[in-house]
């Protein structure tokens, strides 16, 4: 893997760590 897609890829994870987190969120409000 290049620098490059080393950093797309933790992109990636923080992004669908963040859209889970709000998921959860939701999910417990409701």
């Amino acid at each position: 893997m290049t620098k490059v897609e080393i950093t797309v890829s933790r992109n990636d994870y923080l992004t669908i760590g963040q859209l889970a987190e709000r998921s959860g969120v939701a999910a417990s409000a409701l």
